[in-house]
């Protein structure tokens, strides 16, 4: 049985009901919570340092690659 959502409240309090709305409405959501922050890269080289060193470079690679819109687009589907 597949589920969809039929509507959505955003910050705003207004009822999204459209596909587009919706997906704005998500995809602005997501934005704000996963924005860009500053962080000490002394930090981030003593975090890197201490967690597992097995994962190759390459997969390294891809996990920093941003989502694009059609991959965000299937995973709501």
């Amino acid at each position: 049985m597949s589920r969809m959502i039929a509507r959505l409240i955003c910050k705003d309090g207004v009822t999204q009901t459209t596909t587009r709305d919706i997906m704005r409405t998500f995809v602005e959501f997501l934005q704000s919570k996963y924005e860009p922050i500053q962080v000490d890269d002394v930090c981030v080289t003593r975090m890197e340092k201490a967690g597992h060193g097995t994962l190759p470079l390459g997969l390294r690679d891809f996990l920093d690659t941003p989502i694009t819109e059609e991959v965000l687009k299937a995973a709501v589907r």
